[in-house]
């Protein structure tokens, strides 16, 4: 590399967690960072700046005399850097950037915030969730639909008289599920990703893919499933999973800043944890109230369950427990919850 050769980077100015893209040029021993309009942002001496040391998979942080932080990707690009300079930076072991405070806040966040989590937060994102405008339902609703017609899905090969069968079957579980007319309605596709699946958007749609109906034994199987989906919609689970995915990742980024480091992913895990529970917390929901209707229409509540063992027929033991990492509870647990909703 020559003096004269550019190396891109991120700049985050002393005590800010925002950045700009940036240039790097060495000259000499001198240090010029550029923003986009090749406006100097920084400048320094190499035997002034604090080096970390080089760890795989992780930007190399530059410290500036002032406290602004410089990350490079590219780790090639800064040894070539340091050559050009007249003496090499001082080298540091690796600390992150974190104080002694803030490492404190971190662990301390990393414990409690599952636990706060697990119980305030889905209250308050719930809350806020069941405020909203059904007119947000819908616009979410259409733009996903347009985008998986667009990605992920094809038109439906199922015959008509198959189609007929199963919309019959839909409106006979819609009322009694004594779903308001017009609130729910039946969409058919195929997909070769999502395979053996039905899907509830926001807006009351439930889309209906034919590897899911070519599974299917019985009326009683597919009947489980329109009924489970109703209650997805129902419960407004596709909105109130929106609004807590979206606290979550918002409240990580006012933690974490946008530079990671190890300790600030143990947060993020926590955080993670609890997205997993709020998955199956709406699936064991939606699952009492398929029970329910399935009840009210003399059909058998627990038929979804064999329909779900052929989905994962593929899986272990581990698809019939629960499990900490798992978004969804395990068959056994559904089962349970099946035989008992009232």
């Amino acid at each position: 590399m020559t003096s004269e050769n550019l190396v891109h980077g991120r700049l985050f100015m002393a005590g800010s967690s925002r950045f700009q893209e940036v240039t790097v040029r060495c000259i000499d021993s001198q240090l010029f960072v550029r923003n986009d309009v090749l406006r100097v942002m920084h400048s320094a001496d190499l035997r002034t700046i604090t080096l970390d040391s080089p760890v795989a998979g992780v930007s190399r942080k530059l410290t500036f005399p002032d406290g602004a932080v410089l990350e490079i990707q590219d780790h090639m690009a800064v040894e070539e850097m340091l050559a050009l300079g007249l003496e090499k930076p001082v080298r540091r072991p690796r600390s992150y950037g974190l104080s002694l405070g803030k490492w404190a806040i971190l662990v301390l966040a990393a414990i409690l915030m599952p636990v706060v989590f697990w119980f305030l937060y889905p209250i308050t994102a719930d809350a806020i969730a069941r405020a909203l405008p059904e007119s947000l339902e819908r616009k979410i609703a259409d733009t996903s639909l347009d985008q998986m017609d667009k990605v992920t899905f094809s038109p439906s090969r199922l015959s008509f008289s198959k189609k007929r069968d199963i919309w019959h079957l839909f409106r006979e579980v819609s009322a009694a599920a004594e779903a308001p007319f017009g609130s729910v309605k039946l969409e058919f596709r195929r997909s070769e990703i999502f395979g053996a699946n039905a899907i509830a958007l926001p807006d009351g749609t439930i889309v209906m893919l034919d590897g899911l109906v070519q599974l299917a034994n019985n009326n009683d199987e597919l009947a489980g499933v329109l009924a489970h989906e109703i209650g997805h919609i129902q419960h407004r689970h596709a909105l109130r999973r929106t609004v807590r995915a979206a606290g979550i990742t918002a409240l990580a980024s006012l933690i974490l800043g946008d530079s990671v480091s190890a300790v600030e992913e143990l947060v993020s895990v926590g955080l993670g944890l609890s997205s997993f529970a709020f998955s199956r917390e709406f699936e064991l929901e939606a699952d009492e109230t398929a029970a329910k209707v399935m009840r009210k229409m003399g059909r058998d509540p627990t038929a979804m369950i064999a329909l779900l063992r052929r989905i994962q027929s593929n899986c272990d033991e581990s698809c019939e427990e629960t499990s900490l990492f798992a978004t969804h509870p395990g068959l056994r647990e559904r089962l349970e919850a099946l035989q008992s909703a009232q």
